[in-house]
């Protein structure tokens, strides 16, 4: 357990700045390599704490959930602590987070796997427009996705793939 700030005088920002100077020292350490992928963590907490969740999934249902950029054996290269919803007009936030995680190692013929909160055809085009590659599960009702593929039923074990652009969804 850390306590690390004097709570008479904590200002805001100083666990963000925390959280830089430890990102900074995993990016010195490690080189990742040409697979990464981007997940969540929930780091478990009991206090009052503004930015704190609640997700009823997890084995630890209360604590401060964090965005991972992993790579290796889950070793953990670039984080992004949640701190409430974000709006851009010019993408979605799944988008954005996986843009601004892997945006250090982007244009280097990358593959980047997520799972479906992240995956959609947007972010394969900006991803692929960089040289770098998505893998991960789409979710059928994802804005943007084409009608020939999502709208089509199939039998157990056949698929339907479709190109657009250079993005292959399936």
């Amino acid at each position: 357990m850390w306590h690390i700030f004097n709570n008479d005088n904590c200002e805001e920002g100083e666990i963000q700045s925390l959280a830089d100077a430890l990102i900074k020292h995993y990016q010195d350490i490690y080189a990742p390599g040409q697979v990464i992928c981007i997940d969540e963590s929930l780091i478990p907490f009991q206090g009052r704490l503004v930015i704190k969740q609640y997700i009823p999934e997890k084995s630890h249902k209360y604590g401060v959930k964090i965005f991972k950029l992993c790579c290796g054996k889950g070793y953990t290269w670039n984080l992004q602590i949640y701190a409430g919803k974000q709006r851009d007009k010019g993408a979605s936030v799944p988008t954005n987070l996986v843009m601004n995680l892997s945006k250090d190692l982007l244009d280097a013929g990358r593959t980047i796997v997520t799972y479906n909160y992240y995956t959609s055809v947007e972010l394969a085009n900006r991803l692929l427009d960089r040289g770098t590659h998505l893998v991960g599960t789409l979710r059928s009702n994802r804005k943007g996705n084409p009608r020939e593929v999502t709208g089509r039923k199939l039998n157990r074990a056949k698929y339907m793939a479709k190109k657009m652009k250079g993005v292959f969804v399936w």
